[in-house]
């Protein structure tokens, strides 16, 4: 998938002028109260769009860049469906009717990536992270749906997807690994393609050939080729790399470069998404899980539940790694005192391993039933954990005295589990992507664990009703704590009740009865999140207080409002004291609740990889935007872009002279920015406040230019002495004056 400029192509006159109309007589349906999706739509289908598009896209598909139109007709693929939206649970919604000849809303298609074929094919699926635009809307409204999706057009597809040498494409990105998943990008005779072209780009480069068609916006799966034999260009050469080259000692210095970089398998690694590479043909799995005798979950409550370390080798894109968790508190505190377990919240840029380590964990603890159960699942591709130009990679888990460990081998599908082979850990685990069931019996996982939706961001958690029903038939005394516990400790809105009405799951709030299945998605998120795993809880344990174990989630803020954030770990601490967890998160709202000790920030060096976590400030009393520009998040600092771009040039001027800045022709443009800054309020309101920000930027000013200078004369440093006396008599007399005025 390439990017493709919409606007080099106009839309078709023909739909210009004919498709309001129709467009309306969809409304009267619409207005009648009938569905207007199944509208028989065809002015999107004439030649003269079909021909507009294939200018547009260069005959090829949108999604795939396979050639279109040689052996059979191409789709005219609506971006957003014109008919029912379908979900991956079978359910539909009324699609974007409205939109259905709308020149921005239609692309190009081959008909395997347009149509649903088994497994992949758009279809009429169209996930979105936000809500669903309500009808008539249309433009840039439409972005605030954040659909999952890439559209070509609108998106640049680089920033998502990466392809790779064998034909295959990663991402590292939510939209990316969606739009990979949906339309089916991976499928076998596709990656073939691919990699022919690959080669045939690889095979012309070695033998001094230009590669300017093989990249080119018209050439099939010239994303692939970019990607793959861009990096072996040297740059310096990259002019003449792409023409006819007509010199004989230049074709020698590339054919050098080539072989040099393919010797040393290094034909992509400026990107950290390919190593990061991820099973794409994921599959919900469904069904009870089979039962396990009482016998066998006691194993599962031993006193080796503490994960203590993990260790990594030459697993995805991290060589070695050891991570540390903290321990519990000690067993000598009071026997009234709830003994807390520890969390470790893994901070860091993309790209940094993070799911890395997570899924790794997860992996060494289920088990090898269970493991294999995801890989036959197509949740997990085992070769993927091997980090590139390595044979094998191991994790390792130190559980108290025992050790997990499994291996990954490259090129092979199955995991070697070193010691034993049978779980011995309670182990819950979460990804980014939570999906509500739509299928209310859902269940998954296995009785003792349920991680499924770690590796599958398509695997939906349990229904609420599910777990909650079945307490309140079986453990009324449970189904009577798990509502207070909601109500008391994880719900934020006062007063909030769980109940049912009939089979029906409502909450009570401010005098209403509301079925849950109509709150909003963050709420029957989190409400989710907290059933699924209690349900699991419930099969081994009495109470969630005295569940030992794992639970991992992935990015832990999720579908959150902030309110909610900045209680997440309090709140599932307080749930579950003794429970440990391992989450990931980007949000420094979610620091919220952590203690010294408990955040690992994880960084990118060239000899692999650290973790900050014992040497890190503790979190506890920092404000959000103090979190966001210290070590943990790193930013310069949290103004607006633009607004900090404006300082920037206002101090550069600042730091000149008169003269020299209107030799330079900015004395207008330092004004400007002086307003501006001014009027943004962030030059001060009063005039003492305005004085005394003026002395205290001409101070920054000077100390900036000093430091572009590095062989300036220490003598033209301001003295800060001498800045504290004048803004001191700035104030003083700006006081006088003002105590003046009033008088």
């Amino acid at each position: 998938m390439i990017h493709v400029d919409r606007s080099t192509v106009p839309a078709p006159p023909m739909l210009i002028e004919r498709w309001p109309e129709e467009r309306e007589r969809a409304a009267r349906l619409a207005a009648e109260g009938r569905n207007p999706s199944r509208f028989d739509f065809s002015m999107f289908n004439r030649r003269q769009v079909r021909d507009a598009l294939s200018q547009l896209f260069h005959s090829k598909c949108a999604y795939c860049e396979a050639r279109v139109g040689v052996t059979s007709k191409p789709d005219v693929e609506h971006y957003r469906p014109k008919g029912n939206i379908t979900n991956e649970f079978g359910d539909t919604d009324q699609g974007y009717w409205w939109l259905a000849g709308e020149w921005d809303n239609l692309l190009l298609a081959c008909q395997t990536c347009n149509r649903r074929f088994r497994e992949s094919g758009k279809g009429n699926f169209f996930p979105i992270a936000g809500e669903r635009a309500e009808p008539y809307t249309t433009g840039a409204d439409l972005a605030a749906e954040e659909p999952l999706l890439l559209d070509p057009t609108v998106d640049q597809p680089d920033d998502h997807l990466v392809f790779l040498d064998d034909g295959s494409v990663v991402s590292d990105t939510e939209r990316g690994r969606t739009t990979i998943q949906i339309i089916g990008l991976n499928r076998e005779a596709l990656q073939h393609a691919r990699r022919e072209a690959i080669d045939q780009a690889r095979r012309d480069l070695a033998s001094g050939r230009g590669v300017t068609e093989a990249m080119a916006p018209n050439a099939e799966y010239s994303a692939a080729v970019r990607h793959v034999i861009g990096p072996l260009l040297d740059r310096s050469l990259l002019p003449d790399a792409v023409g006819a080259l007509p010199d004989e000692s230049t074709k020698d210095q590339i054919r050098e470069a080539y072989t040099s970089h393919v010797v040393e398998q290094q034909e992509f690694t400026a990107r950290a998404a390919v190593e990061q590479k991820l099973a794409m043909e994921n599959r919900p799995s469904s069904g009870s899980a089979p039962p396990v005798e009482a016998d066998d979950l006691k194993r599962f409550v031993g006193n080796d539940w503490l994960v203590e370390r993990v260790e990594l080798t030459n697993v995805k894109s991290i060589p070695s790694i050891t991570l540390e968790l903290t321990g519990p508190v000690p067993d000598d505190v009071a026997a009234d005192t709830t003994p807390m377990a520890p969390w470790t919240v893994l901070i860091g840029e993309n790209a940094t391993g993070k799911s890395t380590v997570l899924d790794s964990t997860v992996l060494a603890l289920v088990g090898q039933e269970y493991a294999e159960d995801l890989v036959a699942n197509g949740h997990v591709n085992p070769a993927d954990f091997v980090r590139r130009g390595e044979d094998e990679g191991v994790v390792s888990v130190k559980l108290g005295e025992s050790v997990r460990k499994v291996k990954f081998t490259k090129g092979s599908d199955r995991l070697e589990f070193e010691n034993s082979v049978e779980a011995q850990n309670f182990v819950l685990a979460y990804g980014a992507t939570r999906l509500l069931a739509r299928d209310r019996e859902l269940r998954y996982g296995k009785t003792w664990a349920r991680v499924d939706n770690l590796f599958s961001s398509f695997q939906p958690l349990a229904p609420p009703e599910l777990l909650l029903r079945e307490l309140r038939d079986n453990k009324p005394d449970a189904f009577e704590h798990t509502r207070e516990l909601w109500s008391e400790t994880i719900c934020p809105v006062p007063g909030s009740e769980l109940d049912f009405d009939g089979d029906e799951l409502v909450v009570h709030e401010h005098g209403l009865t509301v079925p849950v299945r109509l709150l909003s998605d963050g709420y029957q998120t989190a409400l989710a999140l907290v059933t699924d795993t209690l349900q699991v809880v419930f099969n081994v344990f009495d109470s969630p207080e005295s569940a030992r174990g794992l639970v991992v989630i992935d990015e832990v803020g999720s579908h959150l409002h902030p309110t909610w954030k900045m209680r997440v770990v309090e709140q599932l601490r307080t749930l579950m004291p003794r429970m440990q967890f391992l989450a990931t998160t980007h949000d420094p709202l979610c620091l919220r609740g952590l203690k010294t000790g408990e955040i690992a920030l994880m960084q990118r060096h060239e000899d692999g990889y650290s973790f900050g976590q014992f040497d890190m400030p503790s979190p506890e009393r920092m404000r959000v935007d103090q979190l966001l520009t210290s070590r943990f998040f790193g930013l310069a600092t949290t103004i607006d872009p633009a607004l900090d771009a404006e300082f920037s040039e206002y101090y550069q001027l600042l730091a000149m002279t008169t003269a020299q800045v209107e030799e330079l022709g900015k004395t207008d443009r330092l004004a400007e920015l002086r307003d501006r800054l001014s009027g943004e309020g962030m030059l001060g309101h009063t005039r003492r406040d305005q004085l005394i920000y003026e002395a205290i930027d001409q101070f920054l000013a000077a100390e900036k230019a000093l430091e572009r200078t590095p062989d300036g004369d220490a003598a033209d440093r301001p003295d800060r002495q001498a800045v504290y006396a004048h803004i001191g008599k700035l104030w003083n007399y700006e006081a006088v004056r003002e105590g003046l005025a009033d008088s």
